[in-house]
């Protein structure tokens, strides 16, 4: 459903348009993310950073669709393979900042709930080696 709205969003706008505008939105989502600390907020955020994706990809693709006719197959394949080696280097990058900010020493809640709902679940610490008696 997202794309066909970025798909009819591509006619009525042009490429330019709304490329342009779907990356700078993303990019002011992105860079809100980090300054919240509500849980709904980021749902909303996230959300709302899946759809701008959703309306700027069929753009990009149309785009390179209409413009390189003869290259269209080969140029499709480097866009997905670009795209799958952007989320793959960047959760790894995020899987090492995470560990080098010192989280493992941290006791942390992880829940899905809002804090100090029944359902939080604390991170087990480091068994320590107790004398046998």
């Amino acid at each position: 459903m997202r794309q066909f709205v970025g798909g009819t969003l591509f006619h009525c706008l042009g490429a330019k348009r709304l490329i342009v505008g779907a990356l700078l939105v993303q990019g002011l989502i992105q860079l809100s993310i980090p300054l919240t600390n509500s849980w709904p907020v980021y749902i909303a955020l996230m959300t709302g950073l899946g759809f701008t994706f959703n309306l700027s990809f069929p753009a990009i693709q149309a785009f390179i669709g209409f413009r390189w006719k003869e290259q269209r197959r080969e140029l499709f394949n480097i866009v997905y393979v670009a795209n799958n080696l952007g989320m793959a280097i960047g959760t790894s990058l995020a899987g090492v900042i995470a560990t080098s900010c010192g989280e493992q020493e941290r006791s942390m809640e992880v829940s899905i709930l809002p804090p100090g709902s029944s359902a939080t679940a604390e991170r087990p610490q480091p068994a320590t080696l107790q004398p046998a008696s």
